[in-house]
C-alpha cells in the first residue's frame, strides 16, 4: 500500500509489469506450441521461432526499488509534514482572524507604527538633550578651570589643619610663582612671637604634618583633574602611617566625605593599619557593592575577598568578647581570666582613659561593690599568668561563678547594657 502521493507512480509500474507479464506470456506459448510440434514430428526440420525475446526485467526492478524508497523516506518525514500542515492551517486561521472587523488589525498596526515613530523622535530629542547637557558641563569644567582661585584650597586645608589641633603653620599662595603661571606654589608661614608671620623652612616640618599636607592637597586637586568621559580611578596606598597618629581622625574623616559627594568615582585604599581599616569601615557595610579584599602573606600572598561580616576584621574589644566566649562555651576558665582582663583593661582605657583595670575601682563608691570589684581584678591579674604558665585553672571557679562574677563588674559600673548586648550578640 502506498501513500496517494504516489498513486500515479506505483499505477505505471503496475501498468509495465502488465505489459512485461503478456510479452513473457505470449513467448511462453509461441515457445511451448514449437515444441510441441517438434515432438510430434521429430524428423522435420524446425522453422525459427517467429516472435523477439521479451525486455530485461532489470530496468523495471529499478523502478519499484526506487518507489519503495521514496515511499520509506516519506514515512520518516510524515510527522514534519504534518506538523508543517498544521501550521499552515493555523497561521491561515490568524490571518483570517486578524482581518475580520472586531479585532480591526490593520488599524491598531498602523495606530503602532505611529507611536513607534513618536517614540524615535521623543528618544532623539532626548539624546540631544542629554548632549547639550555635557557639553554644558564640559564648558562649566573649563570655565571652573579658568577662574579656579588657589587660595580657596589653602584656606580650606589651613582650616582643617587649625581644627585638628597641634598645627601652628599655614599655607600662603606664592604670589610671585602664580603670576609666572606655575600653578599649585605655596609658602608655609606661622606667627612668631610678636604676632608677626614668618616663613618656615619645609625641612622644619615633621614627617606626618608633611604627610598631611601632602594628603590634603591631593584631595582638594582631584577636583581640578581634567573631566573626560571615563570616570576616576584613584588610588590611596596606606594613607595613614605610624607617622600620621595624629591625623588619622581628620584622614578617615576626608576620606569618607570623599567617597560620599562622589560615589560613582573608583576608590582604592590600601593599608596596613587594622585600626585605620575599621575606623574608615562604613558601620553597615554593603559586600555586594564594595569590593572587601584581605592580602594574606604567608610566604607567598594570598587575596581573600570578604563577602560576610563574620569574614571581616573587628576591633579588638570585640574579638575579646568573642574569645571569652568561645573559652566560656568549650570550658576553658583558665582562658576565661585572661579573656576578661583584657576586656576590662581595653573598656577602661576608652571608658575612663586609664591604662591599668585597677583604676576602674576608683570610679565606684567605697562600699562593698568596691571591695568585690577589686578582689575579681587581682584574681584576674593572677590567675591569668599563673593559669597560663601552669596550662590549669588552679583557681577551682566554675564558668558560671567567673561569669556571674564578672558581670557584676559591669553592673557595679552602672554598664551592665553593655555587657548584656555583647554577650547576647555572640552567643
Amino acid at each position: 500500500m502506498y501513500y496517494k502521493i504516489f498513486f500515479e507512480n506505483a499505477k505505471n509500474i503496475n501498468n509495465q509489469i502488465n505489459d512485461f507479464r503478456i510479452e513473457i506470456l505470449e513467448f511462453l506459448d509461441v515457445t511451448l506450441h514449437t515444441l510441441e510440434n517438434k515432438k510430434n514430428e521429430p524428423g522435420q526440420k524446425s522453422a525459427s521461432l517467429k516472435t523477439k525475446l521479451p525486455n530485461n526485467f532489470n530496468e523495471l526492478q529499478l523502478l519499484i526499488e526506487s518507489l519503495q524508497l521514496k515511499q520509506i523516506e516519506f514515512t520518516k518525514n510524515i510527522k514534519d509534514e504534518k506538523e508543517d500542515a498544521k501550521t499552515k492551517v493555523r497561521f491561515n486561521m490568524i490571518w483570517k482572524l486578524l482581518n475580520e472587523d472586531p479585532f480591526q488589525y490593520n488599524t491598531k498596526h498602523e495606530k503602532l507604527l505611529i507611536q513607534q515613530s513618536k517614540t524615535n523622535l521623543l528618544q532623539q530629542e532626548y539624546d540631544d538633550v542629554i548632549k547639550e547637557i555635557k557639553s554644558y558641563r564640559n564648558q562649566r569644567t573649563e570655565l571652573l578651570k579658568q577662574t579656579q582661585d588657589e587660595n580657596m584650597a589653602a584656606n580650606q586645608i589651613n582650616k582643617l589643619l587649625k581644627g585638628s589641633g597641634g598645627i601652628t603653620f599655614e599655607l600662603k599662595l606664592n604670589e610671585d610663582a602664580s603670576n609666572g603661571k606655575q600653578k599649585g606654589v605655596y609658602n608655609i608661614i606661622e606667627k612668631n612671637k610678636d604676632g608677626e608671620y614668618i616663613e618656615r623652612n619645609i625641612s622644619s616640618l615633621s614627617d606626618g604634618e608633611k604627610n598631611i599636607v601632602a594628603f590634603l592637597w591631593f584631595i582638594y586637586s582631584l577636583d581640578e583633574v581634567k573631566s573626560s568621559e571615563k570616570d576616576k580611578v584613584i588610588l590611596f596606598d596606606d594613607p595613614m602611617n605610624s607617622n600620621d597618629d595624629g591625623y588619622q581622625y581628620l584622614i578617615i574623616a576626608v576620606l569618607s566625605k570623599y567617597w560620599q559627594d562622589h560615589p560613582k568615582e573608583q576608590l582604592f585604599v590600601l593599608t596596613h593599619n587594622n585600626h585605620f581599616y575599621i575606623q574608615i569601615h562604613p558601620s553597615s557595610p554593603k559586600y555586594d557593592r564594595v569590593g572587601y579584599l584581605h592580602f594574606q602573606k604567608n610566604g607567598k600572598t594570598k587575596v581573600k575577598r570578604i563577602t560576610k561580616s563574620t569574614e571581616d576584621l573587628k576591633p579588638v574589644y570585640d574579638t575579646l568578647w568573642e574569645e571569652l566566649i568561645f573559652a566560656y562555651n568549650n570550658n576553658k576558665t583558665v582562658f576565661m581570666w585572661n579573656n576578661m582582663r583584657r576586656i576590662l583593661e581595653t573598656y577602661n582605657r576608652f571608658r575612663f582613659m586609664r591604662e591599668s583595670p585597677n583604676d576602674i575601682a576608683m570610679n565606684l563608691d567605697d562600699n562593698e561593690n568596691k571591695i568585690l570589684v577589686l578582689s575579681l581584678i587581682k584574681s584576674l591579674h593572677v590567675n591569668s599568668h599563673v593559669g597560663y604558665e601552669a596550662d590549669m585553672d588552679i583557681s577551682g571557679k566554675t564558668r558560671e561563678q567567673l561569669l556571674d562574677a564578672f558581670r557584676n563588674v559591669f553592673l557595679y559600673l552602672k554598664a551592665s547594657d553593655d555587657f548584656e548586648i555583647r554577650w547576647r550578640r555572640n552567643q
